[in-house]
């Protein structure tokens, strides 16, 4: 083994040997939240905005929605961007207001820099509308739609945002197993080590 292998190696082990802890409660955990879905829209769309916030909670997302998630003496700015970085999914309430809200230009266009899961839902714009920088994602049009038909597309959009998660958190089991039973195969030695012989 080189050097640089060896430091990596031991690195590595801290750090599963760290997430152990943490899970055997040895260590507290960092209380970092996560959201599976932002929520980008207007202050002129907020009570929308609240029920779409509502309908995911049911099914048991975590939702940032700036109104509700953030508190007094957030940085909001940083507190915006640094809940945009962590979520997947970003649900871009696409009123005329908020293509028209700089604030929410700068969200959406994040959003696409970083690689999210864009969803634009339109009511009182055509999907054709939407500014060039969102419309290459499929946009929910809901113009026209009941008050249940739209519920139904939300839950919809919800269904596929859990499905991906539980995707992820089984690929994440995965490699965190694969990680446990190398860290515990190489302090017995038997595992990572290359004979010649």
């Amino acid at each position: 083994m080189t050097a640089n292998s060896s430091l990596h190696a031991m690195r590595c082990r801290a750090s599963v040997r760290h997430t152990l802890a943490v899970q055997a409660g040895r260590l507290p955990q960092r209380r970092t939240f996560m959201p599976d879905v932002f929520i980008s829209y207007s202050s002129s769309d907020t009570h929308f905005a609240e029920g779409v916030a509502q309908q995911f909670r049911r099914q048991n997302l975590s939702v940032f929605l700036a109104c509700v998630s953030l508190r007094p003496g957030d940085r909001w700015s940083r507190k915006i961007h640094d809940q945009l970085s962590h979520s997947s999914w970003v649900i871009f309430l696409a009123s005329r207001a908020a293509c028209g809200s700089p604030y929410v230009q700068q969200e959406v266009g994040a959003a696409i820099a970083l690689g999210k899961t864009l969803v634009p839902v339109v009511w009182d714009i055509d999907p054709s509308e939407l500014p060039g920088w969102s419309n290459q994602s499929h946009a929910i049009d809901i113009r026209g739609a009941t008050g249940p038909e739209i519920a139904q597309r939300l839950a919809d959009i919800g269904e596929k945002i859990r499905s991906k998660k539980r995707t992820s958190m089984l690929v994440g089991a995965g490699l965190l197993a694969g990680a446990a039973w190398w860290f515990f195969s190489d302090e017995s030695g038997s595992a990572g080590e290359q004979h010649d012989g």
